[in-house]
């Protein structure tokens, strides 16, 4: 409880750093959720599976069977590009290839929207939280001045204490973001390989 009472002390005599790095952090750990559910569930799907299962209706002659296996999961990249090789198998080779080519654009597009953004968040709070602690070193040596001499040590302690506070922020917003960006690279990469091939 006593860490709270010092978290809102805080906010009020010099938080705007940690507001504003609090404020990346949700910016930040919201696209992180968007991305990941939209990666591992919305975007995903068992590539060798559903080949097994469009291979055995192909060979039987039964596209309209193989179109409806990709509408069983209508967001999922594969199964999207899949369709359009399919909806245009009666056309020319170049007809299919072309339609492939604009789902697999646009599917790429889809998989990296707004990742890039958290190496920049992840910069930003942590830059933040530095701007943060230079403010509150320098507000902290300012007030020593007129401070009397037997609570000059106390004062500088607790704003020492305080303006590294905002580097701690920065970095608890800094570091997660990074640990995240790389698992959701990793697994768009993974998205990607599987549509290259």
């Amino acid at each position: 409880m006593e860490s709270i009472f010092a978290f809102l002390k805080y906010l009020k005599e010099d938080g705007i750093w940690v507001l504003l790095i609090i404020t990346v952090g949700i910016f930040s750990f919201s696209i992180c959720i968007e991305r990941l559910y939209s990666i591992l569930y919305r975007f995903n799907i068992n590539g060798k599976e559903l080949m097994t299962k469009l291979k055995k209706n192909i060979l039987a002659n039964k596209l309209h069977n193989a179109i409806a296996i990709c509408d069983r999961k209508p967001t999922a990249s594969l199964a999207r590009i899949f369709k359009a090789a399919l909806i245009n198998a009666d056309k020319p080779s170049s007809n299919i290839q072309k339609a492939v080519d604009d789902i697999s654009l646009e599917e790429v597009q889809g998989l990296m929207k707004r990742t890039s953004y958290l190496p920049g968040f992840a910069n930003v709070s942590t830059l933040l939280g530095l701007l943060g602690t230079i403010n509150g070193l320098i507000n902290s040596f300012q007030s020593l001045g007129s401070a009397n001499p037997e609570d000059r040590q106390t004062l500088l302690a607790a704003g020492i204490s305080m303006a590294m506070q905002a580097t701690f922020y920065g970095l608890i917003v800094a570091i997660p973001t990074l640990l995240l960006y790389s698992v959701i690279q990793n697994k768009t990469t993974g998205l990607i390989d599987d549509i290259d091939r």
